[in-house]
């Protein structure tokens, strides 16, 4: 990886800050990831469930992502919105 690469991944990662703020919620940081690696929408019961916490906290959690436009809610189970989806392939790139 190139230096360039690295600066473009660091102000990916500042922008994608900016929308979750790692550091207040945590826990969107990891429903991030749980949605990501699952490679597809779930429910709140099967996020909370993978990630061992309860329910309220993740259903709080995926309401503010909601309103930030990283995640959409079809039929009770949440998958990433295209906002979501944009952020999550610039933070993946290499070149």
């Amino acid at each position: 990886m190139s230096v360039s690469d690295l600066q473009l991944k660091i102000e990916k990662t500042r922008e994608f800050n900016s929308l979750i703020d790692f550091a207040r919620s945590s826990l969107q940081l990891v429903i991030v990831f749980q949605l990501a690696f699952s490679r597809k929408p779930l429910s709140s019961t099967e996020i909370a469930r993978a990630l061992d916490r309860m329910k309220k906290p993740i259903l709080n959690a995926l309401r503010k992502m909601k309103i930030k436009g990283l995640v959409v809610r079809r039929n009770d189970l949440y998958l990433f919105s295209d906002i979501g989806v944009k952020y999550l392939e610039q933070l993946g790139k290499t070149s």
